[in-house]
């Protein structure tokens, strides 16, 4: 059995090709792909045939949508096809690995095996051309969950779920906050899977995440829910670790929640 599982939690076609074949040309083939189809009216049956003998891989298409209503419950469910792994990545259906992104998890893993439960890969944003609109973000060797949202927040860093490796263990301990449309789920779970650990960081590879108008990082029509979603992180950050924070951080946080409250048409304030 791989220690390492790949859970793509499917809904379109259109880069699930390129998502896949980053996959099969991995040095490495030592985890399995898991792809939980959430009741997509884009079938991937004709692309799946192609890599049956490319990669190991498990399909499962559920019978209901749970995204449109519930983004990180089908995350949980897609994750709940494991096997036994020891470790999961959730990756994005449009993003893109590194070719040697497996073997350098492998290389590293004895550095962080026994002392943390978060993994970090190097990352960079492409268009729906898959053409690099962003630099390489490189990230401290360790740094606290804590530190590296604030440096999101800041403009000195980015993050989204794919470039992160989970510990399933811990992860099992405290699966996702259900924010709508997981705006700052990620987030989040980084912080509470770390658990107080760094988050050790492997810069040799590159994970490409995909803006495009598919999703919902590049969509313009969502704000105010993206907002709302932000001010409840935002809200359960300062209420369970404040304490963590420093001055700057507590700061911009407050700051941060300060205008999303004043800025939601949805809250009244008295």
């Amino acid at each position: 059995m791989s220690k390492l599982a790949i859970i793509i939690p499917y809904y379109k076609l259109t880069f699930f090709r390129e998502c896949l074949t980053s996959l099969a040309a991995q040095t490495d083939q030592r985890f399995t792909v898991y792809i939980g189809n959430d009741a997509s009216p884009e079938n991937p049956d004709e692309l799946l045939k192609e890599f049956e003998a490319k990669l190991n891989w498990v399909y499962k298409k559920f019978d209901d949508n749970l995204g449109g209503t519930s983004l990180t419950k089908q995350w949980e469910r897609c994750i709940g096809l494991m096997a036994d792994e020891e470790w999961l990545m959730i990756l994005g259906d449009d993003d893109v690995v590194g070719h040697k992104m497996v073997e350098t998890f492998h290389k590293n893993r004895s550095a962080f095996v026994n002392d943390f439960n978060v993994v970090r890969y190097a990352s960079q944003v492409i268009d729906d051309k898959s053409n690099t609109i962003s630099e390489i973000f490189y990230q401290p060797k360790l740094e606290t969950a804590i530190n590296a949202y604030y440096r999101k927040h800041t403009g000195e860093n980015r993050g989204s779920l794919s470039e992160f490796i989970f510990r399933a263990s811990a992860y099992n301990h405290f699966k996702f906050r259900d924010f709508d449309l997981a705006w700052s789920a990620d987030d989040i779970a980084v912080l509470e899977i770390s658990a107080g650990k760094s988050i050790y960081s492997i810069n040799d590879e590159v994970v490409y995440f995909r803006k495009s108008q598919l999703n919902i990082t590049g969509q313009d029509h969502n704000h105010e829910r993206k907002n709302a979603a932000l001010l409840q992180s935002t809200k359960f950050l300062l209420t369970n670790y404040l304490n963590l924070l420093n001055k700057p951080q507590k700061i911009l946080f407050v700051k941060l929640y300060d205008y999303l409250l004043l800025g939601s048409s949805k809250i009244k304030i008295s």
